[in-house]
């Protein structure tokens, strides 16, 4: 837009505008209307619970927003979680218990896959590309319950040989399978018939994040939940265009936010380390300990340049 114009320029939509990404299984897109200031807001996905006569909770959603300034037209991606399947889920087959929509970990017969993250994109779709994550949570299983969405660091899951939390250089381990880059852990059908888990049975899947959680490897053990990211924020380590960690915080792409909340799964609020409990807010203006079921995006019009 040439500077003639720009100044003739009116903004279609008025301060205080939002727009809110419900779950689809499939990425969004949103392009910023006018120069201006945006928030933004991201919820991250449970894990899967478990059904029928067992008690086990996926781990609960994380929660980060933050300022940030965008020229008019850009376009942006956005990638909300899915809840991770449950075993005993209606209709759902007992051997395949997936992960949420956007890197919710997998797993197969008597288990529960993980939470999904959900994150903002710029330029295009790649993982390389996100600027802010909120983590998914690990997977449960039997009584026992998958591990909560973490801030800078994933919770481990419950039980004897649980998937641990992802971290911001690396995924959460677990003697299943271990958490990757934006990946909660996840196992074959094939590789648990080849006796990597306990009597045909399998542990909670890892949740997704900046780094997945592990998938826990025993009957009753849940996985971990992945970790969050902002561009920006204290104690995060981006990473450059190929991919290696920079030790700062802000995105190769210099793109970053300002102001920026992370709060995790169990409620507690994070700089560069985890503080104390303050509760998370939701998208429907209550506040609860993390969120529920599948995850959530706002975005909401600050001010017009």
């Amino acid at each position: 837009m040439n500077l003639v114009a720009k100044w003739n320029f009116t903004c279609p939509y008025k301060v205080g505008q939002i727009w809110n990404y419900d779950y689809t299984g499939s990425s969004q897109t949103f392009t910023s209307p006018c120069d201006g200031i945006y928030k933004i807001e991201l919820w991250g996905a449970q894990g899967g619970d478990m059904h029928l006569s067992y008690t086990g909770k996926g781990g609960l959603g994380a929660y980060v927003s933050g300022i940030i300034s965008f020229d008019d037209s850009t376009k942006l991606y956005v990638n909300v979680g899915g809840a991770g399947i449950g075993y005993g889920t209606s209709g759902v087959s007992n051997f395949l218990y997936q992960g949420g929509f956007n890197g919710g970990g997998t797993c197969h017969g008597g288990a529960s896959g993980g939470g999904g993250a959900t994150d903002l994109r710029f330029n295009d779709n790649k993982l390389i590309n996100r600027i802010i994550i909120a983590s998914g949570g690990g997977g449960s299983n039997d009584t026992l319950n998958g591990g909560n969405a973490g801030g800078l660091v994933g919770y481990n899951g419950s039980g004897t040989q649980y998937g641990s939390g992802g971290s911001q250089t690396a995924g959460g381990s677990g003697r299943a399978a271990s958490g990757s880059f934006g990946l909660g852990g996840s196992i074959t059908y094939s590789a648990l018939l080849g006796g990597n888990d306990c009597m045909n049975g399998d542990g909670g899947a890892g949740g997704a994040g900046y780094y997945g959680g592990g998938k826990a490897s025993d009957c009753s053990s849940g996985g971990g939940g992945g970790s969050s990211f902002i561009s920006g924020h204290n104690g995060c380590d981006s990473i450059d265009e190929n991919g290696g960690h920079t030790g700062q915080s802000i995105h190769y792409s210099g793109l970053f936010f300002t102001n920026t909340i992370m709060i995790d799964g169990s409620g507690y609020d994070w700089t560069t380390v985890r503080g104390s409990y303050v509760g998370q807010p939701q998208p429907n203006g209550t506040t609860a300990t993390g969120h529920s079921g599948n995850g959530y995006a706002r975005i909401t019009l600050v001010s017009i340049d």
